[in-house]
């Protein structure tokens, strides 16, 4: 009796939330698209924009712009029209240079005019970079190795960098293996960074900072890494350690502000989103998708997206002993 009392009020229920039940239809806003523009560009290259339309989350086909008039500027005088590529990208005819300000016009067919600037820092100076090993030894009982990067800042200017490291694989013919890179994981040292800027709280996918509490001076970064190519092996009662020191890079930039502001606000975004790198359309559903969105930077005159610059260099970590006997 007590079953058939407890299927009663179970069916009550479903009833009652079937009458509840009320169609609601979903009314979109269809407001005007905005043109976006992206842009990170160094002296290593051309100058490379690509253009797009901004969009609702039902739209399944990303708009590109095909037909844009673009207009460089170095230094506010007129260099050259970019040239279109493919799939909304567009190319400059010559390469930038560093420590020049650089602009662009965009015009459009219904003669809306879109603009940016930026100017590309010179390259950071760096007057070591070194790894030390063993550093310390972790809670479980590994081993971790230590990289040192000796940046030689520049006191005339307010000066912006970011740091990652990867390990490289060169290309094997035999086993048919193509060059590779993987990005090395590691942990900011230096605690008057940590604790100056929030950012590092957001578990950043790279370390970008500002030259804020070593302007003009010599300024060691230092990281702590776990997995670095390092194999130990036992031998007479002791550790030889086995190093292969073509195969690990430094790659350090020095960032214009803009570019800084496109990180932080990136950043922060990516951590809401429980992401923090994109490496396939998957993750890409679940950045755009999950987690709370946070405001994004943008310094587009007429549009939104980034217009940024960054002069960098590769440098080799080499190994140093620092231990003391």
């Amino acid at each position: 009796m007590k079953i058939y009392f407890i299927q009663f009020i179970l069916l009550l229920q479903i009833l009652s939330f079937s009458a509840c039940t009320e169609e609601i239809a979903l009314r979109i806003n269809n407001e005007k698209p905005i043109l976006v523009v992206n842009s990170l560009f160094n002296p290593d290259s051309t100058l490379k924009i690509q253009l797009m339309y901004s969009q609702n989350i039902w739209q399944n086909e990303i708009v590109i712009e095909s037909e844009a008039s673009i207009q460089l500027f170095e230094n506010n005088l007129y260099k050259s029209d970019l040239n279109y590529l493919e799939n909304g990208l567009y190319a400059s005819k010559e390469a930038v240079f560093p420590e020049n300000k650089y602009s662009i016009e965009i015009s459009l067919p219904d003669n809306s005019l879109t603009a940016a600037f930026d100017s590309i820092p010179a390259h950071p100076v760096l007057s070591e970079c070194y790894f030390n090993h063993p550093y310390k030894v972790n809670e479980e009982n590994q081993e971790i190795t230590k990289v040192v990067i000796t940046l030689q800042d520049d006191k005339l200017s307010k000066d912006y960098y970011e740091i990652k490291l990867f390990h490289y694989y060169p290309p094997d013919s035999m086993y048919q293996i193509t060059e590779t890179k993987d990005d090395l994981d590691f942990e900011l040292i230096n605690t008057d960074l940590t604790l100056s800027n929030d950012i590092f709280s957001y578990n950043p996918g790279s370390v970008f900072f500002s030259d804020s509490s070593f302007n003009g001076q010599k300024y060691e970064i230092q990281l702590e890494v776990e997995n670095f190519p390092i194999i130990a092996i036992q031998y007479n009662d002791s550790i030889v350690y086995y190093f292969d020191q073509t195969i690990c890079f430094a790659y350090v930039k020095k960032i214009s502000k803009a570019y800084y502001d496109y990180l932080y606000y990136m950043t922060k975004h990516l951590y809401s989103q429980n992401i923090y790198e994109i490496k396939s359309d998957e993750d890409l559903i679940q950045f755009m998708l999950s987690g709370e969105p946070t405001s994004m930077f943008s310094n587009i005159s007429n549009g939104l997206g980034i217009f940024a610059a960054y002069s960098a260099i590769e440098q080799k970590i080499e190994y140093k002993n620092t231990s003391t006997k």
